[in-house]
């Protein structure tokens, strides 16, 4: 199930961003999401049409049941797709989490594990320190120029980046397959620093006028990278 969309909508390309002001039409901005950072605020258009567009999911109940939970048709795990298209950080918290247990939606992710009483025996807790590298916008190419303009209200903050990062990629309640999947596999310092982002591997321009064109080589979340 998906919004329809009005002709004004396609004056952005998915993955660009348009200035908070003027702001634009009314019956563009219901589906273009606002940048949460106060220095940006620019909006950019996104796939799920600032949430609107939706799709059915469906838990193990739900098919035994036969039955489905329509949910915002969003990325379900934390890619660039999340970016705002002008400063090149997390556009939204709505996008927050996706790495906790149950993800974003509870309950069609990974399972709270609750032991069994006389049954499972706890071996006590494990301590895990770890080193958070978030991604720097003013790296790549498509955002470089906004952060360097003259003018530009643009302020980094490696703090801040960090925080955002922290709750994109894992959240306050991650799961295993989570924190297993960004342990990585080579040293920090070969650890790449930029690279294409999903609007540029997928040739934004048009993007929904025509099929889109499969990637030759995902850019392996190296755009947002982490390492424990």
């Amino acid at each position: 199930v998906s919004s329809t969309t009005p002709g004004a909508f396609f004056a952005l390309d998915l993955g660009e961003a348009c200035p908070p002001t003027p702001v634009p039409p009314a019956q563009s901005l219901q589906f273009l999401t606002q940048c949460q950072h106060k220095d940006c605020m620019h909006y950019t258009r996104f796939s799920h049409a600032n949430y609107t567009k939706k799709k059915v999911f469906y838990s193990i109940s739900d098919i035994c049941n036969q039955t489905g939970t329509v949910l915002p048709d969003v990325p379900m795990k934390p890619t660039d797709e999340d970016w705002c298209g002008h400063c090149g950080r997390v556009a939204s918290v709505k996008d927050y989490g996706k790495g906790n247990i149950g993800g974003i939606y509870p309950g069609y992710g990974d399972k709270i594990f609750k032991p069994v009483e006389n049954v499972d025996v706890c071996v006590g807790h494990k301590t895990v320190p770890f080193t958070l590298i978030s991604h720097d916008p003013r790296n790549f190419s498509r955002f470089r120029k906004n952060w360097n303009k003259a003018g530009s209200k643009l302020k980094y903050d490696a703090g801040i980046m960090d925080a955002n990062t922290f709750e994109h990629r894992i959240g306050r309640s991650p799961s295993v397959r989570t924190l297993l999947g960004m342990i990585p596999t080579m040293e920090t310092q070969y650890m790449p620093t930029t690279g294409n982002l999903y609007w540029e591997e997928h040739a934004c321009a048009g993007y929904l006028r025509r099929p889109p064109r499969a990637p030759k080589k995902r850019p392996h979340y190296a755009n947002e990278t982490s390492g424990m």
